[in-house]
């Protein structure tokens, strides 16, 4: 299958285009920053154009929307909010401009308020499953919940099919070991409900979502 992965030279992007590439699709990473040695063909663009952006998924049969400013902190929060709506916005019609039969948007545990609130979430019960309703206070959150919506507005008008995934924060084994076990046992870890997950096995996940 002819998939576009966008954010493909991230962390997560990069182990979802590697999980596609080993499965047998055939992958176009869209980023602006320029990988090094990778299995899959590379290609930069503004992704907040949308001639631009329909330029890149044009022919192709699926696209997974990877790419977003990752965290609402070290940018102002209207940078971080218009960047993430115009570019899942742009990707969406592009996507469906084009004729993609599937899209899988990566979508954020951060659409559940966790962990940049400003005033403390409290779960209404655990543990915490699609059931939860949106407590999304800051900019990336907000993003992320909105550019869910924006999927689902593409499926009700017979774009697509579509899966939008909420993921958690994202490590590999070494940066488990390095920085996130030592945190687990702190108070200020309750912030994210503990919640991480392997990059391999996310890959993993988006691979299945795409194949579905």
């Amino acid at each position: 299958m002819k998939t576009i992965v966008t954010g493909a030279s991230g962390l997560l992007g990069r182990h979802v285009a590697e999980a596609l590439v080993a499965a047998g699709h055939d992958v176009l990473g869209v980023d602006a920053v320029v990988p090094g040695e990778v299995a899959w063909r590379h290609a930069t663009a503004d992704l907040t154009d949308l001639g631009s952006t329909l330029q890149l998924v044009r022919d192709c049969d699926a696209v997974v929307h990877v790419a977003a400013i990752p965290r609402p902190t070290g940018r102002a929060g209207g940078e971080v909010f218009k960047t993430n709506i115009a570019t899942a916005y742009n990707v969406v019609e592009a996507a469906a401009m084009a004729g993609a039969r599937r899209f899988v948007y990566a979508s954020s545990f951060s659409v559940f308020g966790y962990p940049f609130f400003e005033k403390p979430v409290r779960p209404p019960y655990l543990p915490v499953d699609l059931n939860h309703p949106v407590g999304a206070q800051d900019p990336y959150g907000l993003s992320k919940w909105l550019g869910e919506e924006i999927v689902d507005a593409a499926v009700r008008r017979g774009a697509f099919s579509a899966v939008s995934i909420r993921m958690p924060w994202i490590q590999t084994p070494g940066s488990f070991f390095e920085g996130v076990a030592p945190r687990r046992a702190t108070a200020d870890s309750a912030r994210d409900l503990w919640a991480y997950l392997d990059g391999r096995d996310a890959g993993q996940g988006f691979l299945r979502a795409l194949e579905w």
